[in-house]
């Protein structure tokens, strides 16, 4: 099971091919899923779940093709990204579907990090662990007494 699944298609996914060129070429819930079952069937209920996440995305229709020169067309997607997707290198294939059969036509692979702010916060948390909890406390506190200083009057007590 990948750690990140994000699937873009020209159209519905059950019009690609047949289930098995899908499932040898993992395009759809169904190819990655199909070494995950037990005596319970979880796993429509583990794809809510990293829907939910932002880490697993089918989005059928969603890649747009424009007829190139000299036979070779250019592909295009926006890809967007949750941030729950973890930092690493992932494949990306490029594959083609004609009639039954499915060919991998490019490959390539992203490398996902973190920057700015969020890079910051995740460092401080996972290296300095003392030092962001303590942070986090000053900061409730500061929020508190300004909420109290502005909502409260500053006075009055419970």
């Amino acid at each position: 099971m990948p750690s990140a699944y994000l699937l873009a298609t020209t159209g519905p996914v059950d019009g690609l091919g047949t289930p098995e060129a899908r499932r040898q070429q993992e395009v759809g819930y169904e190819a990655i899923g199909a070494g995950v079952r037990g005596d319970v069937d979880v796993f429509p209920e583990l794809i809510k779940l990293k829907e939910e996440e932002g880490v697993f995305s089918v989005q059928q229709g969603a890649l747009r093709v424009t007829p190139g020169t000299a036979g070779a067309d250019t592909v295009s997607y926006d890809m967007p990204i949750s941030a729950r997707v973890p930092e690493g290198t992932y494949d990306v294939r490029l594959v083609a579907f004609e009639g039954s059969q499915a060919r991998c036509v490019g490959a390539g692979s992203v490398s996902l990090t973190q920057t700015g702010a969020a890079k910051a916060l995740r460092t401080l948390a996972m290296d300095h662990g003392l030092l962001y909890g303590i942070a986090a406390v000053v900061i409730a506190i500061v929020a508190g007494l300004a909420t109290g200083l502005v909502f409260g009057g500053g006075s009055k007590g419970h």
